[in-house]
């Protein structure tokens, strides 16, 4: 499988508030989301995350993404640590799973 590389490193784009890595091989991992302090929305379709730490995605108000088997948390398990934290979900259709679907999460 390719890997993909930054040409230049994301993180210093300081005012971006959604990316999307689609069908971008492997990338080692994202940490560097934590640095990008106004980032609400990161989607990353048909891209493997090598070692599987999504726990950066946990400050979002969303993040897409294909269950992998190396992943610490799955598609459900993330949204539901996102509506846990910030009470709900950002609402946006994303293609998450097989199909397009519409998220709009709202804890009790």
């Amino acid at each position: 499988m390719r890997s993909f590389r930054f040409a230049f490193p994301l993180s210093g784009i300081n005012r971006l508030e959604e990316l999307s890595l689609t069908n971008c091989g492997e990338i080692e991992n994202i940490g560097f989301i934590k640095l990008m302090k106004n980032l609400k929305v990161f989607v990353f379709i048909d891209t493997n995350v090598v070692d599987g730490d999504l726990s950066p995605c946990i400050g979002l108000r969303y993040s897409g993404f294909f269950d992998k088997k190396h992943y610490t948390h799955k598609f459900k398990q993330l949204t539901h640590a996102i509506v846990e934290q910030q009470g709900r979900l950002f609402s946006r259709f994303f293609f998450i799973t097989t199909k397009w679907q519409y998220s709009c999460i709202r804890k009790s």
